[in-house]
């Protein structure tokens, strides 16, 4: 891949302390032909006050004017993200990555390259494991105009590329994953 552009990073503090932020800006960046657009922020937001994740740390990321321009053509692909990641485990081990267990929930939306609306809900937490390089555990539910839904689970929390995809009414089928 060819990657031109300039991403710049303005970090306002140690993320460890709360209110810190990173954002990640892009300037004229083109993977390949593809002219990529979007600002994206994490921000420490301190700790849970109530509910299942009290006293837990987490974290905002927040994608907006996420775009990707198809070259020689008018496909416009665009995405928006709003999650948190909780660290739910490992948090009292910070030199020590190997036990770190995060949960992810959230939403995303935006157009795909068909120029399709879409929807991504994170129905029940994602299982990020520091040790694994997949999503453990977990389930999304996918909608977009005019099609089934889909619903992606990740399992039960085993380290494995194994995700069990329902679309509709239609019988589940296992997927792996490959490697990125």
């Amino acid at each position: 891949r060819t990657r031109k552009g300039k991403i710049i990073i303005t970090v306002s503090g140690p993320m460890w302390e709360e209110g810190s932020s990173r954002t990640v800006e892009l300037e004229d960046f083109y993977i390949n032909d593809h002219k990529v657009e979007g600002t994206r922020v994490v921000t420490n937001e301190g700790r849970h006050m109530e509910g299942e994740y009290e006293g837990k740390r987490y974290f905002s990321v927040v994608l907006t004017g996420g775009k990707v321009y198809v070259p020689d053509s008018d496909i416009v692909i665009s995405k928006e993200v709003n999650r948190t990641r909780t660290f739910v485990e490992g948090e009292d081990t910070r030199w020590d990555t190997r036990d770190d267990i995060w949960h992810i929930n959230g939403t995303a939306s935006g157009v795909n390259r068909k120029g399709i609306p879409f929807t991504r809900e994170i129905i029940s937490p994602l299982w990020k494991e520091i040790g694994c390089r997949f999503i453990t555990k977990g389930t999304v539910l996918i909608s977009a105009e005019g099609r089934p839904d889909v619903i992606l689970d990740y399992g039960d929390g085993t380290c494995d590329p194994e995700v069990t995809i329902t679309v509709g009414d239609e019988e589940s089928r296992t997927i792996n994953l490959r490697r990125w």
